[in-house]
């Protein structure tokens, strides 16, 4: 396929998704669908009487705990994304990327491995170019992944050690390689630029592409700040959820292991990050690692699978719902 045929076709797509996004007719067909979405989970996907069940032997101030943590997750994510929004979007009006940032939680909640967020945040910046958004929303999300990924294969590489007696002639040689993949990310992110020129040579025969990494590129922001102060958010993020994932555990089983359970949290979160997921909001994977990576802790697949149930519900759903009441609302300007 010739350089002239990829362009095209990159012209075509680039045209496409800004019809979609401009378009006041298709802005309110994903809206409804959106909406419908999010009903259809409510009413099909979740046992109501399993719920209640648990609430009822579950300790409630642990739970409160971790729901009042949930505040801080969703603080956490809009710094973040009001950073990118900043610095790679030149957007500082923060009404909007508030908007952006709740549309996209909606529009991921009920869409396999959430690729609904980057649609979500498009809606508030109609005026943005749809390839930036997409741009700029992977950026976010990348720091957060690699940590997640980082601490996820230490973690697997200890428990595969420890429950399984692997020989050391291949725990040494992972520990090894996942060191020089941290002594490489911290090479990257003291010398950003070498992520955009790479970036840019991968594409170099995608015209749109290309031309929106190097518009990235050369806007005129500290991008050695940038990617400290979004990776000490990220890690802040993981902290957080990791905390309410032991918390939930704890209330469910009356068991304080609080570093085991976030020992597994970090193997659960790692897991759904590497394996792709079909179903909506990740549903399946996620708890059944949970079940998985609590046996060795002596808490049971009820008490596990609940943990993952309302880590779901409390920072998944429960911004999806309150970001639904602005998807809805007329006025998006």
């Amino acid at each position: 396929m010739n350089n002239t045929n990829i362009t095209q076709k990159a012209n075509i797509k680039d045209t496409i998704l800004n019809f979609a996004i401009k378009n006041k007719t298709i802005l309110i067909l994903l809206k409804l669908l959106i909406a419908f979405g999010l009903i259809w989970y409510l009413i099909y996907k979740l046992d109501h009487n399993e719920l209640i069940k648990s609430l009822e032997n579950a300790n409630y101030y642990l739970i409160g705990l971790a729901f009042g943590l949930m505040f801080l997750n969703i603080y956490l994510q809009y710094r973040r994304w009001e950073l990118t929004a900043n610095k790679l979007l030149s957007e500082s009006d923060k009404r909007k990327i508030f908007r952006s940032f709740i549309y996209g939680i909606s529009a991921g909640a009920f869409t396999p491995a959430r690729v609904g967020e980057y649609v979500g945040r498009a809606l508030a910046f109609k005026d943005k170019p749809v390839l930036r958004l997409i741009g700029a929303t992977f950026l976010d999300k990348f720091f957060l992944l690699i940590i997640v990924i980082f601490v996820g294969s230490i973690g697997s590489v200890i428990y595969l050690s420890v429950n399984y007696h692997i020989s050391n002639i291949i725990i040494i040689p992972l520990f090894i390689v996942l060191l020089l993949f941290l002594l490489f990310f911290i090479i990257v992110l003291k010398n950003p630029r070498y992520w955009f020129d790479n970036i840019v040579l991968r594409f170099r025969n995608y015209r749109n592409v290309n031309s929106g990494i190097e518009k990235i590129n050369s806007l005129n922001f500290n991008k050695t700040k940038y990617a400290n102060d979004m990776l000490l958010i990220s890690i802040m993020h993981f902290i957080t959820i990791l905390l309410q994932f032991s918390i939930l555990v704890a209330a469910f089983s009356f068991k304080f292991n609080f570093l085991g359970y976030v020992w597994a949290g970090s193997l659960v979160l790692f897991v759904n990050s590497v394996i792709p997921s079909v179903s909506f909001g990740d549903l399946g994977i996620r708890e059944g690692a949970a079940v998985f990576f609590l046996l060795p802790f002596g808490i049971t697949n009820v008490d596990a699978f609940n943990s993952s149930i309302f880590l779901f519900l409390i920072n998944i759903l429960l911004p999806a719902i309150i970001g639904l009441f602005f998807l809805i609302k007329k006025n998006n300007a």
